[in-house]
């Protein structure tokens, strides 16, 4: 009897701590999905009224300094004036640590201030941020392990992802694979699935609107095409890496210069103000969906990428909130546009290529690129767009929007030594 239950146990236990876990992470996932639909989706609510009231009242623009001061306030007070923002999460999630729960609230009410009056930023910062707050906090409570805690975080940040911006696949990928580059973490791939699908749905329920757009006929690929892809995808490659100099060099920079964390966000929230005046427009200011869809739609000025470029650079190195995602996503799209005469591409296409491309160069993530032009897209072209983003991938090299991304491994060379693996606990090390 006793030599049957040894083979019993031998033979059964791995399946059926398996069938225990999965059962395990369903349901976990699922309430995470839940809860992280609910966030995404008041979070959604509170960007697009704030962002119709700065429509509606354009001298709102010139209380952002003011607004900087509250922010800065907000920080200092909750004691988080030295907060990390994505490093500090990508750290969490590397090492299955806990992400302050102030960061969630924090983040939620700083961006709203920065798209109300006018700062040049996005929403997936935050939203990145929100989900890992909550996660942490439901996974303390759960009393979960460093690794069970890990997985938390990758599926609360795929959920609020999913239900904002309303691309499931593109969630679930992008916070496994951007934290650290060559490296996928496939232990929580069906955490984030299910969580991201439970908080898109949420948010439909909840009459959430996700963009999508469609690609006019564009006819037969044709080898001169995919020669211009490749050429775009080279341009958008130097842009990427220009834009991340520019991001944390403007950052650096003004820290050097204008020390006093409270005169810097006034200032440059000043300095904001005062391009918004003279440029005679408010299209750089918030997230600028009206300029994307304008690029989208085959239509933007020459100088309309340089100057999205410059508003961000000034709105995140001054220490207003958000992300950086959505500029780039502006930044991309109106450059696809510039470029696209030269190229021989329809405006449309180029756009839609530049708004791919220029997400796969700053992020290093060319799946998460690749689903999104998916999601967003459908599969018309879905060549060009893999292509796209390989190429912007393999060409902007180690740069990056965030500083707590790690290289695990070589985007060229085939190093499967393990080298890479202790470079990314150095680190992590370091960043202590």
């Amino acid at each position: 009897m006793n030599r049957f239950a040894t083979y019993f146990l031998k033979k059964f236990k791995p399946p059926l701590e398996t069938l225990l876990r999965f059962l395990k992470w369903t349901l976990i996932s699922a309430a995470v999905g839940v809860v992280t639909g609910l966030i995404g989706s008041a979070f959604h609510y509170a960007l697009e009224m704030v962002t119709e009231l700065r429509v509606s009242y354009p001298a709102l623009i010139l209380w952002l300094p003011v607004a900087g001061l509250a922010i800065a306030f907000l920080y200092h007070v909750t004691g988080m004036k030295n907060d990390r923002g994505m490093t500090a999460v990508m750290r969490s999630v590397r090492r299955g640590e806990e992400v302050p729960l102030v960061t969630a609230p924090l983040i939620f009410i700083s961006t709203v201030l920065t798209h109300l009056f006018g700062g040049s930023a996005g929403r997936e910062g935050a939203a990145l941020q929100l989900g890992a707050g909550v996660g942490s906090r439901l996974g303390r409570l759960l009393g979960f392990s460093s690794s069970d805690l890990r997985i938390m975080l990758l599926c609360s940040m795929a959920g609020t992802f999913s239900a904002l911006f309303g691309t499931p696949l593109t969630a679930v990928f992008f916070s496994i694979e951007f934290i650290s580059v060559g490296v996928i973490y496939y232990s929580g791939i069906y955490s984030c699935i299910v969580s991201s699908v439970v908080a898109l749905s949420l948010s439909r329920l909840l009459s959430v609107s996700h963009a999508a757009y469609s690609l006019l006929d564009l006819g037969r690929m044709t080898p001169t095409e995919l020669l211009a892809t490749l050429a775009l995808g080279i341009l958008l490659a130097v842009l990427g890496i220009l834009f991340c100099i520019a991001l944390h060099g403007g950052e650096q920079l003004f820290r050097l210069l204008l020390p006093w964390r409270y005169l810097r966000i006034f200032l440059l929230g000043a300095l904001i103000v005062f391009l918004t005046v003279q440029s005679g427009t408010t299209d750089y200011n918030g997230a600028s969906v009206p300029l994307l869809e304008s690029a989208l739609g085959g239509e933007a000025r020459p100088y309309d990428f340089a100057l999205k470029l410059l508003f961000t650079v000034l709105t995140i190195s001054a220490g207003y909130r958000g992300g950086e995602i959505v500029p780039t996503f502006c930044i991309g799209a109106t450059f696809g546009v510039l470029v696209s005469p030269m190229l021989g591409l329809p405006a449309e296409l180029a756009a839609a290529l530049g708004l791919v491309g220029l997400f796969a160069a700053v992020t290093n993530a060319p799946i998460a690129s690749i689903l999104l032009a998916f999601e967003l897209f459908g599969g018309e072209r879905m060549v060009s767009f893999a292509l796209v983003s390989i190429i912007c991938f393999l060409f902007s090299g180690n740069y990056s929007l965030y500083l707590g991304q790690t290289f695990v491994f070589s985007k060229r060379l085939s190093d499967f030594d393990g080298k890479g693996i202790s470079s990314l606990l150095d680190s992590d090390n370091r960043q202590d």
